[in-house]
């Protein structure tokens, strides 16, 4: 019997252009090719969504932030999710805090191993900025790297454990945990250390 399912349903906020879906699209694609897993998971459009519910807001109104925590809740209690019918990568184009010791913290993605992600994909207008779309891809990867079980539990060298307890890759790899901080990582050829690889490929190997 699989272990995973066998798609992965992208949805977005309200706002997130044609330009940026397949951008990340295509992001997911390159991931499931570096997992050998292109044969195993098909990849699919969802809908978009309103995201009202989810906005942070101080005594002086809206900050301009989403709780991703909550988003990503949102997206796991969908019914069809819940059936386990398919991973659910929502992108927002509003930034991203989550809750962690009492005060909000930021963040360019998140996600619960095994079900869900969110990443910002930030205004629509950026899409063509170099910076960004480097961004939005190594968060896009890291991110779907966590659904699929990186970093697991039983490893345990060249490891990094968050403040909010995720353990990541602490070696030149896309798993690391500061998006942005190895700035000479060839995402779109080797994202993944070898260890990360070893894991990730073994994750769908014979499933």
């Amino acid at each position: 019997m699989q272990k995973f399912r066998t798609k992965i349903r992208i949805f977005w906020q309200a706002g997130v252009s044609r330009e940026q879906l397949v951008f990340v699209a295509w992001a997911i694609r390159k991931f499931l090719v570096f997992a050998n897993a292109g044969d195993k998971i098909s990849l699919e459009m969802g809908n978009s969504m309103d995201l009202s519910a989810f906005k942070i807001f101080s005594e002086t109104g809206w900050s301009g932030y989403l709780d991703s925590d909550a988003v990503l809740r949102h997206l796991n209690e969908n019914p069809a999710h819940r059936k386990n019918e398919f991973y659910s990568v929502l992108l927002t184009k509003d930034q991203l805090n989550f809750p962690l010791h009492g005060q909000w913290n930021y963040t360019f993605g998140s996600a619960y191993p095994g079900e869900s992600a969110v990443v910002c994909v930030e205004d629509s207008s950026k899409i063509t900025d170099y910076y960004v779309r480097r961004r939005v891809f190594e968060t896009t990867v890291h991110e779907v790297g966590h659904i699929f079980g990186l970093v697991p539990d039983d490893r345990k060298e060249s490891i990094i454990i968050t403040l909010n307890y995720y353990k990541h890759c602490g070696n030149r790899c896309v798993m690391y945990p500061y998006i942005g901080v190895i700035n000479d990582l060839n995402l779109e050829v080797a994202p993944f250390c070898p260890m990360c690889l070893w894991y990730l490929q073994d994750y769908f190997n014979g499933k």
